[in-house]
């Protein structure tokens, strides 16, 4: 029975009631566990006929129970009998939904689609045993509630749904059993998004969570409470300029020849040569690349470090200047960074890497690389090997005296 007023119906055997002038049914309502001190919360106007009649009860249950008393009460002289009694427990349930996700930057819960976020639910009021009846003898809209589970894509240029409400029907529903803080030994509420199924890290949306009570004869369940969470994809990164692989320029001292010879066998002065007591200088400028950051995350910090090849990460390398950026948006964002000069990057002969590289609250530094076929991330740079033997600058340009 839900904390509100109600209808209670009386039946009184026409054998233990009394109907004659002078004699009074009544019906009174005390406190469950108040002990001989019990205050009595409602005490029935008027007569209950020996037949029985339905009462409406103008007081509402408290939360421990109630007890009503059925006595028949004679005016004169003054006397009233213990007819009957009977038990009424009350319920009110109320809940709340927390949701944990790895961004603990937020001041809403939002999460990358790739990452597992929790579902903490807390349940009070429900019926909890105070009557001494068994469980399964109580109707199940006192005794649980139903967490109910929603998700809806946005659609393009979207960052919220409208009206924050979600049109889509409920793709899962738990039942929540008694009071307490879920999950429990009941099960776990860890999820991953249920958003875009064909492709989970592209899934850009809301995942709502709403938690509801159940009917109760004729009074209809409700919702106690929800709660949602923003899903953004996965970002991806991309660069363009680069022959794989690329040889960059430097400078050169040493003796060289006055001929160069091409690759198509010709002799000919290199134009991008030329010479001067000894020393030569490739003058060509470092090749311009661009690169692309993709869906990245609404709070992001993005970049380019140079490395050495042998080492498989970009850290301890240099940054490239002017690439790091800091984004604070509502929503995932696509970014493009163009470098044009290198101004003394490559600090040596060698190979080198370079590395597309994102910082995610919670997550931490990434580098760029793509999603193999059984959906494990596939860390990755670009080689860019700096080659310093001779004067051989590129595959295409050696020296005569080789």
């Amino acid at each position: 029975m839900k904390n509100q007023t109600f209808l209670l119906a009386s039946l009184i055997a026409s054998q233990a009631a009394f109907a004659e002038d002078g004699y009074t049914n009544v019906i009174q309502m005390i406190e469950m566990g108040s002990g001989s001190d019990a205050p009595l919360l409602w005490n029935m106007p008027g007569n209950i006929g020996a037949s029985g009649d339905d009462v409406l009860v103008g007081e509402p249950v408290p939360e421990n129970g109630a007890i009503f008393i059925l006595r028949t009460v004679q005016s004169s002289p003054f006397q009233d009998w213990y007819l009957d009694q009977a038990a009424v427990g009350a319920y009110l349930p109320s809940a709340e939904i927390e949701i944990i996700t790895h961004d603990d930057e937020a001041t809403f819960p939002r999460t990358r689609a790739d990452q597992p976020f929790q579902v903490n639910v807390s349940v009070e009021g429900l019926y909890d045993g105070a009557l001494g009846l068994p469980l399964d003898v109580i109707q199940n809209a006192a005794t649980e509630v139903r967490l109910q589970m929603f998700a809806q894509e946005y659609a393009d240029g979207q960052s919220s749904l409208p009206g924050g409400e979600v049109t889509a029907p409920s793709h899962g529903e738990l039942a929540l059993v008694g009071n307490g803080d879920f999950p429990k030994s009941a099960g776990d509420l860890t999820f991953y998004t249920s958003l875009n199924p064909s492709s989970p890290d592209r899934a850009q949306g809301e995942e709502h969570f709403v938690v509801r009570s159940l009917d109760d004869g004729a009074t209809q369940g409700g919702t106690l409470a929800q709660e949602h969470v923003q899903v953004w994809p996965v970002w991806s990164g991309e660069m363009s300029g680069l022959n794989n692989p690329t040889l960059l320029p430097y400078s050169y001292s040493g003796e060289i020849p006055d001929v160069i010879a091409l690759s198509d066998g010709e002799l000919a002065p290199d134009p991008n040569f030329k010479k001067a007591q000894g020393e030569i200088a490739y003058e060509a400028e470092p090749p311009e690349l661009t690169f692309t950051w993709h869906d990245l995350y609404p709070t992001s910090t993005v970049g380019v470090i140079v490395n050495d090849a042998s080492i498989p990460y970009p850290w301890g390398g240099r940054w490239v200047g002017g690439t790091q950026r800091v984004f604070n948006e509502d929503a995932s964002v696509n970014w493009q960074d163009t470098v044009e000069r290198w101004d003394g990057i490559f600090g040596g002969k060698g190979r080198y890497a370079i590395w597309m590289v994102t910082f995610t609250p919670g997550i931490g530094w990434e580098v760029g690389g793509n999603y193999a076929a059984d959906g494990s991330f596939v860390p990755g740079g670009w080689i860019v090997p700096i080659q310093r033997e001779g004067i051989k600058v590129r595959g295409s340009i050696h020296s005569l005296s080789e």
